[in-house]
């Protein structure tokens, strides 16, 4: 559990006790995430659409604005190597359903925040996800 680690964002750095771990030899988004209590399943979320200049930081802190860090507990914002741009999308485990459920009907409507131009925060749940 060293620093080491490329393209994830441990949540336990910025807000929460929780640290996730991809799964070795796995794309992160197909990570199943780790926990102190051992794997499990999340429900994935899929932000399609966030400012290029986001990072796991700022998509963080801005989900964290309107659902209790502790209702989810992975991120990855891919970008290219050598970019400083993220690729426009983030992919977010929570911890159940009910939480997945509530972070979409909660940033319904909102615009990330972090940004000088307003665009509004898209969710979908994400067709891959936790996969061992």
């Amino acid at each position: 559990r060293s620093g080491s680690r490329t393209g994830a964002c441990t949540l336990e750095s910025l807000l929460v006790s929780r640290l996730p771990v991809p799964a070795p030899n796995k794309h992160p988004s197909m990570a199943t995430t780790m926990t102190q209590e051992g794997a499990h399943d999340g429900i994935t979320l899929l932000f399609p659409t966030i400012p290029r200049k986001y990072t796991e930081r700022e998509v963080v802190l801005e989900v964290s604005r309107y659902i209790h860090p502790s209702e989810f507990d992975f991120v990855h914002v891919p970008k290219q190597k050598g970019s400083k741009f993220n690729d426009g999308f983030a992919l977010m485990n929570f911890v159940n359903a009910i939480a997945a459920g509530m972070a979409v009907a909660r940033l319904a409507e909102r615009e990330w925040s972090f940004s000088k131009s307003k665009h509004p925060i898209r969710t979908q749940f994400s067709a891959i996800h936790g996969l061992a």
